[in-house]
């Protein structure tokens, strides 16, 4: 089987050499053309001038127990995620942003499939590399590395590193506590030590980037970024040494670092469309659901992305800060699993707003018309009280017609309306027309 199988990937990569590397210009027009006509021949043409890069990603994987047909197959779905989701206009090479998303669909599968019991990638990722440093030290020493020469290895203190294996981790992400109140700064700078030579431009970006946001700090606050996470280029380093090499208290070291990402992060949330592209790529579209013609925007890949998932939350709840609400009242049914976080984050009581007969107790409800039919929405009589000023939260804004709907329940009940949130607007559908002067805030538009 192994041999057949050499044989179908040796005749494939003859076939490649029809295919030789884009210029940049040649790569733009080709994007600009899918973008406008949505060409399933042009979307398999920039499929094939990329599959070298496919192929030379699959080869890390092929000393897994897996196919190396089925990993390139992998590889090829995170490519196709890629091309759906690159926004030429922002300036990348597409190289370098398709290299994150075959990569991690090829890791995923690969860690999703090695087990019967499922162990986190990133805990395999780790000791695949552990495993590679100690074969190596062997082979050079004739013996087992010492703990002390692993942690070094890792760029860490021996004490951090006999801790669990989850601390690890966090010791190459920016996955930490922000505050007292739960909230992290999400890794909206991936670690990228693993990737290779191709990727070295979308690294060497995303560190310019970060350089750029430390250049707001004050320089305590920026020495100890860049100590902390190996901006310097000399390794992360453990609050104690960054201590004793700025001579301050461990306490001290905690409290820059903590203010440090709040700026950090406030910046971020600056970058509108730093956000929108990170969150986008993690949203799936999914063809002629509910009925043919339709692109559903499906947000269930991103919810099960830890990062992408805490990264919209904050971004949501950054952008509604400065409004002054009461209560957030949630649509049915997604709405709720945006709505019910920001309530615990922002400490407002949280109101549903659901379809007829879902509530138990005495009701106010309204009833509005569709496209074929009405609908009706109910609240709990003593959800609302007169002078309430409202944030209704959603994930989705499409036409609007629910999101008035849920104004007009509001007002009738001598109540107000401030401000709608949601994740994503369908701006084409121009919903803003029947919603009035509401104020709409979102995080991605399309």
């Amino acid at each position: 089987m192994e041999a057949i199988e050499d044989k179908i990937l040796k005749i494939f990569l003859a076939d490649l050499k029809e295919y030789p590397p884009l210029s940049r210009d040649k790569e733009r027009k080709l994007f600009d053309e899918y973008i406008k006509t949505k060409s399933s021949t042009i979307r398999k043409k920039i499929m094939m001038y990329n599959q070298r890069l496919v192929v030379n990603i699959a080869k890390k994987y092929f000393r897994h127990n897996r196919s190396k047909l089925d990993i390139i197959s992998e590889g090829n779905e995170g490519l196709m995620k890629a091309i759906d989701h690159f926004q030429p206009e922002l300036g990348f090479k597409f190289s370098t942003y398709a290299y994150w998303w075959i990569d991690t669909t090829v890791k995923n599968f690969v860690a999703n499939h090695q087990n019967i019991v499922h162990t986190p990638s990133y805990l395999i990722h780790m000791r695949i590399k552990l495993v590679i440093f100690e074969r190596q030290y062997y082979q050079k020493h004739r013996r087992k590395p010492s703990i002390k020469e692993i942690a070094k290895y890792f760029k860490m203190s021996e004490n951090e590193f006999s801790k669990k294996l989850e601390t690890l981790h966090s010791e190459y992400s920016m996955d930490f506590k922000l505050a007292d109140n739960g909230n992290e700064f999400i890794t909206v700078f991936d670690n990228t030590d693993y990737l290779e030579e191709v990727n070295k431009k979308y690294r060497e970006e995303r560190l310019e980037l970060i350089k750029t946001f430390l250049k707001k700090l004050k320089p305590a606050y920026a020495t100890a970024m860049s100590l902390r996470f190996g901006i310097d280029n000399q390794g992360t380093r453990t609050l104690e040494e960054i201590g004793n090499i700025m001579h301050l208290s461990k306490e001290r070291i905690r409290q820059l670092l903590k203010r440090g990402i709040e700026i950090i992060k406030s910046e971020y949330f600056k970058q509108k469309e730093l956000i929108m592209s990170d969150l986008k790529g993690l949203i799936r579209d999914v063809p002629d659901f509910p009925k043919e013609g339709i692109i559903f925007k499906d947000i269930t890949t991103l919810l099960k992305d830890v990062g992408g998932f805490k990264t919209a939350i904050d971004a949501m709840q950054d952008a509604v800060k400065d409004l002054k609400f009461d209560k957030i009242a949630v649509i049915e049914s997604r709405g709720f699993i945006f709505g019910s976080v920001l309530s615990y984050l922002m400490e407002k009581p949280l109101v549903l707003v659901r379809k007829k007969g879902k509530l138990p107790a005495d009701k106010i409800a309204i009833t509005y018309d569709l496209e074929y039919g009405s609908d009706t929405l109910e609240m709990h009589k003593d959800s609302i009280k007169e002078g309430d000023k409202f944030l209704i939260v959603d994930d989705l804004l499409a036409t609007g017609g629910t999101v008035k709907a849920v104004v007009d329940l509001i007002k009738q009940n001598h109540a107000q309306t401030v401000g709608a949130l949601f994740l994503i607007e369908l701006k084409f559908l121009k919903a803003r027309k029947i919603l009035d002067n509401l104020t709409i805030f979102n995080i991605i538009e399309y």
